[in-house]
């Protein structure tokens, strides 16, 4: 395994934008958002994160692209990408052109992270066939590559086909592409990752945690020369965890804020499959678990600071991406959370890191 013990340690955002993540009205929700996003940047947030769901209550942004164009003009400095654009959705030369404009208007801080969606109903609204899901998904990672590294694009595969298509001289800011991530929860998705040499956000209790960074790391090191490798240019890669957090001076005060908050963002989660009588368990995961498993942070500032560097010392991540606008977390507390954080947290977190 690498050694990580000098592995500097950056923070990042991610959230679904849910529609009881603050105002009922779009436009300020939005604008809510992104307010919330600036203040991160200011903070010293490395990067924003976005998923991206359709048709349903989780998610006001079933197309992230024109979310972070618009967040593009209102940053300077943190990088913008979706995680993740789910490919099967996409036409992919459409989706190469995409990339090129956001990765030059956001100056070159666009990171683009990529999966197949594993929503069966999202699926269906689009006429996916669910179980050709991952097979699609991988020959539009294929094209995509191709068109982002020549001046046409020339592909046949099942999928897709693709006849010396110019490119129109449209090309991402950043060479030979921006940074490539995957969303991984279990040992095959990690491994799919780290041979292609691939950014990471993962899940789960810390001792899965755990598991994911060793095998990812000892993967990479097994494939750093490998063809497989899509980026040999990124040295140092992004492996870490994704946690619910919220900080509240008031601990009692915190722990029921997020409690219910929570129950919100589970609700909202499991909205479609509820529709048609059933439940998802890979995503109905109790709040007191998540808790336990270190999965939901809540508390004291220094309570935070305390759990966030034990899951540090023993998992050795080197960025850890959280999810503070969730379920019906309304503006004010979100940026009050954030205030703390930023303020009581971070700075002896970067200390240790």
């Amino acid at each position: 395994m690498t050694d990580r013990t000098n592995a500097k340690l950056e923070f990042g955002l991610f959230n679904h934008i849910e529609k009881s993540s603050g105002s009922p009205a779009l436009d300020v929700l939005y604008d809510e958002h992104i307010g919330f996003i600036q203040q991160a940047e200011q903070a010293g947030f490395w990067g924003y994160h976005l998923a991206e769901h359709h048709a349903t209550p989780l998610s006001m942004v079933p197309s992230p692209g024109l979310f972070l164009a618009a967040l593009a003009r209102q940053t300077k400095r943190i990088r913008l990408g979706p995680l993740v654009y789910l490919l099967p959705f996409y036409n992919p030369l459409r989706l190469i052109y995409e990339i090129c404009m956001l990765d030059n208007l956001s100056g070159g801080r666009l990171e683009i992270g990529v999966g197949r969606g594993i929503n069966v109903y999202e699926h269906q609204f689009y006429r996916i066939n669910t179980l050709e899901a991952r097979e699609i998904f991988e020959e539009a990672l294929e094209v995509l590559i191709k068109g982002l590294t020549h001046d046409r694009l020339k592909h046949r595969g099942i999928h897709f086909r693709f006849d010396d298509v110019p490119l129109m001289d449209l090309r991402p800011l950043q060479q030979p592409y921006p940074g490539l991530w995957y969303g991984a929860l279990n040992d095959n998705s990690i491994v799919f990752a780290a041979r292609r040499g691939m950014n990471v956000g993962t899940g789960g209790p810390l001792p899965a945690l755990k598991r994911a960074v060793e095998l990812y790391w000892e993967t990479r090191k097994q494939y750093a020369n490998s063809p497989d490798n899509l980026q040999p240019h990124v040295t140092d890669p992004k492996i870490g965890p994704l946690r619910f957090l919220y900080v509240d001076d008031d601990e009692r005060r915190g722990e029921a804020v997020a409690r219910v908050a929570y129950d919100v963002y589970e609700r909202n989660i499991n909205k479609l499959v509820n529709d048609y009588g059933l439940n998802d368990n890979r995503v109905t995961i109790p709040y007191d678990v998540m808790r336990a498993g270190g999965a939901m942070i809540v508390g004291s500032p220094s309570r935070v600071h305390d759990e966030i560097a034990h899951q540090l010392a023993e998992a050795r991540f080197n960025y850890i991406m959280l999810n503070m606008k969730f379920g019906s977390l309304q503006a004010a507390e979100s940026l009050r959370s954030l205030e703390l954080f930023a303020a009581k947290v971070m700075p002896e977190l970067i200390k240790r890191g």
